[in-house]
C-alpha cells in the first residue's frame, strides 16, 4: 500500500517537472529570506534558492518580504541533490527585453534613467540589467550645456535600434522630445483661437516684447501687452523660463503668427480712474523716472502721473527736473487735468504749495537783497523771496563794460543789491538793475560837461572814422574824422598816436547811444578866436602910455617922473 502512494507521488512529481521546465520564467513565493539566499516555492518537490544580492537595491536594501509573490528564472533541477537553482536578474533580464521589443514593434517609448557620460554619448539603465546607448545627438532638441547634468536623470526614449544577439540598443530622447511636441502642436492647434487662454513659458526677451513657448508654439508678448503699467525693457518683469498665463490677442489665418496679451486677463485699472483720481483732488504718488520735460510717477499699479516741469515750481526760470525730484521719491500734488489719449494724470506740485507772488509785498523803483541762484550768458537770477527770482539781464549788470564776464564776476549764493525796473505778476516775471543803483555816468558828464567844455583825456584807439579818447570815470569819447585838423603829408594816427594826452572840446553827449562827441578843429577854432579877441583889445588901446601900462606898469611911473621933471 505504501508503495503505491510512493510512486503516485514520484509520477505527480514527474509530471509537474515536465510542466516547469528549465529556461524558463516561473512564478514563485517568498518562503523564506535567509542571510545569503532567499527561498522561493515555484510549486515543485524542494524550494528554489535565489543568492540575496539579487534582491538588493542600489542602496543595499532587501526589496522582498516572506509571502510576496515574484517571477524568477528556473536556471537549473538536481534530482540528486534535490536543489533547484533560480534567478531573479536572469528573469528580470529577460522581461526587459520583451519590453524593449514589443515597444520597438509598435513604436512605443521606453524609460530609462542616464548611468553615466561615454565618448560621444551616454549609457541609460533600462532596468533587468539592460543598458542602452544614447548618442550625444540625440539627446535632447536643442543643444546641451551641461551633459553631466543629465546624468542620473530618468527620461523617455524612443528605440532606434537593437540587437538582441548583440545585446545592443541605441535609443533617443529627441525623437521622442519631438514626437511629444508634435502631438501637443496638434492638440494645440486644435484649441488655438482668439480669447483663448494657455499657460507658456518664457522663451527669449526682446527690447520689444517676449516669446513664449505654449508647448510646441511660440507666440509673442509685446511689452506694451505686459502690463497696463509703463515698463522700459520686459526684462523688469519677466525672465526666461518663467511660468506666465496668457490670452491670445490676434491670430494669422494660418495660425502661424500668434499674438499675446498678460493684462487681458487683468482688469483695466484705467477704467475707474475719474473716480479714484478727480481734477482737483489732492494724491500721492512715486517718481519713477525723471526727464527733461518733468516726472513720471506711480500712482497705482497700471495708472501713471506726470508732472510738467512748468507745474513742479512757481519759479519761472529754466531748472532741471531732477534738482526738484529723484527716482524713487514719494510726492505730494494736485490732479489738474485727465489724458486719456496718453492714460496719464497730470499733476502739479505747485498747486500745493502756497503761491509766493500772491504774498509778494515789492513795488517797481525798490531796492533789495537776494541771492544769486544761477548765472545764464544772458543775466544772472536773483532770488529775492522764497520762491520769487528776478532776472538782472547783461545789459544791466554795468554802465561801461558791454559785455561783462558774469563767471567772474559772480558766484551761485553771492549776496547782491538790486534795484527793481519791472514787475510782471500775470507773467510772474522780475526785472532787475544792478547798474541802476549808481547814476548814469553820462548823464553826470553831461551836467558836468556841458558842449563846449575843454576836456582832457588819452588817445586809446584809432579807426578810419576817427581817434578814440579814454577820458575820466572810464567813458570815451570820439573825435570824428572831420574833427581832427589836417597836417599836410601825415595822417592822423600819426599825429595822434595812441597814448599821447590830447585836449579837446565837448561837442555832444547822447545818453540813450552812450556816445561822446570830441572836437580837435573846435578847440583850434576857440584859441583862434581869443587870439583875434585879444588883438581887437591891444588895437583900440590909443596911447603909448596905455600900451606900456599894460606891458610893465613900472615903466609908466617913470615916464611920469621924468615929466614932472
Amino acid at each position: 500500500m505504501a508503495e503505491t502512494v510512493n510512486s503516485e507521488m514520484d509520477q505527480l512529481y514527474t509530471e509537474t517537472i515536465k510542466e516547469v521546465e528549465t529556461g524558463k520564467i516561473v512564478k514563485g513565493k517568498v518562503v523564506q529570506i535567509l542571510p545569503d539566499v532567499v527561498m522561493i516555492d515555484v510549486g515543485l518537490k524542494s524550494e528554489g534558492q535565489v543568492p540575496i544580492d539579487e534582491f538588493r537595491d542600489k542602496n543595499g536594501e532587501i526589496t522582498v518580504k516572506e509571502g510576496d509573490e515574484v517571477e524568477v528564472f528556473l536556471e537549473k533541477i538536481d534530482e540528486d541533490l534535490g536543489t533547484i537553482r533560480l534567478s531573479k536578474k536572469r528573469a528580470d533580464r529577460i522581461r526587459a527585453w520583451e519590453e524593449i521589443i514589443k515597444a520597438y514593434d509598435k513604436g512605443k517609448p521606453i524609460y530609462g534613467v542616464i548611468e553615466k557620460r561615454i565618448k560621444g554619448g551616454f549609457f541609460v539603465n533600462l532596468g533587468g540589467d539592460l543598458r542602452a546607448f544614447l548618442p550625444m545627438s540625440q539627446a535632447d532638441i536643442k543643444p546641451i550645456k551641461d551633459p553631466d547634468d543629465l546624468v542620473g536623470r530618468r527620461f523617455a526614449y524612443k528605440i532606434l535600434k537593437i540587437d538582441q544577439s548583440r545585446n545592443n540598443i541605441v535609443v533617443s530622447r529627441r525623437a521622442f522630445l519631438e514626437e511629444e511636441r508634435k502631438k501637443r502642436i496638434e492638440e494645440l492647434m486644435k484649441e488655438l483661437k482668439v480669447g483663448a487662454v494657455f499657460e507658456g513659458k518664457v522663451k527669449n526677451i526682446t527690447n520689444y516684447g517676449a516669446f513664449i513657448d505654449l508647448g510646441g508654439l511660440d507666440g509673442l508678448l509685446y511689452i506694451s501687452d505686459i502690463s497696463y503699467e509703463r515698463i522700459k525693457h520686459p526684462s523688469e518683469l519677466l525672465a526666461v523660463g518663467d511660468k506666465v498665463k496668457v490670452m491670445v490677442k490676434e491670430l494669422s489665418e494660418d495660425k502661424k503668427r500668434i499674438s499675446l496679451s498678460m493684462k487681458a486677463l487683468k482688469p483695466d485699472p484705467w477704467e475707474k480712474v475719474e473716480e479714484e483720481f478727480p481734477v482737483g483732488s489732492r494724491v500721492k504718488a512715486r517718481v519713477k523716472r525723471v526727464i527733461d520735460a518733468g516726472a513720471i510717477v506711480s500712482l497705482k499699479p497700471g495708472v501713471e502721473g506726470f508732472i510738467p516741469l512748468s507745474e513742479m515750481t512757481w519759479i519761472k526760470k529754466q531748472i532741471k527736473p531732477s534738482s526738484i525730484v529723484s527716482p524713487g521719491d514719494e510726492v505730494e500734488a494736485a490732479v489738474i487735468r485727465i489724458d486719456h489719449d496718453r492714460r496719464r494724470v497730470v499733476l502739479s506740485l505747485k498747486e500745493v504749495l502756497p503761491n509766493p507772488w500772491e504774498e509778494l509785498q515789492l513795488k517797481e523803483g525798490d531796492v533789495v537783497e537776494g541771492k544769486v541762484s544761477s548765472i545764464t550768458e544772458f543775466g544772472i537770477f536773483v532770488e529775492i523771496a522764497e520762491g520769487v527770482e528776478g532776472l538782472v539781464h547783461i545789459s544791466e549788470v554795468s554802465w561801461l563794460e558791454r559785455n561783462p564776464n558774469l563767471q567772474e564776476m559772480f558766484k551761485k549764493g553771492d549776496r547782491v543789491k538790486v534795484k527793481v525796473l519791472k514787475i510782471d505778476r500775470d507773467n510772474q516775471r522780475i526785472s532787475l538793475s544792478i547798474k541802476a543803483l549808481e547814476e548814469n555816468p553820462w548823464e553826470k558828464f553831461e551836467k558836468e560837461n556841458p558842449p563846449g567844455t575843454v576836456i582832457q583825456g588819452e588817445v586809446s584807439g584809432h579807426a578810419d572814422f576817427g581817434i578814440f579818447v579814454k577820458l575820466k570815470n572810464g567813458l570815451e569819447g570820439l573825435v570824428h574824422v572831420r574833427e581832427i585838423p589836417k597836417e599836410p603829408g601825415k595822417r592822423f594816427e600819426e599825429v595822434y598816436p595812441i597814448g599821447k594826452k590830447i585836449e579837446a572840446v565837448v561837442m555832444s553827449v547822447d545818453k540813450e547811444r552812450k556816445r561822446i562827441s570830441l572836437s580837435i578843429k573846435e578847440l583850434e577854432n576857440k584859441e583862434e578866436e581869443q587870439v583875434k579877441k585879444r588883438y581887437t583889445e591891444d588895437s583900440v588901446k590909443t596911447t603909448l602910455g596905455d600900451i606900456l601900462k599894460e606891458k610893465n606898469p613900472s615903466i609908466t611911473s617913470l615916464i611920469k617922473e621924468g615929466m614932472a621933471k
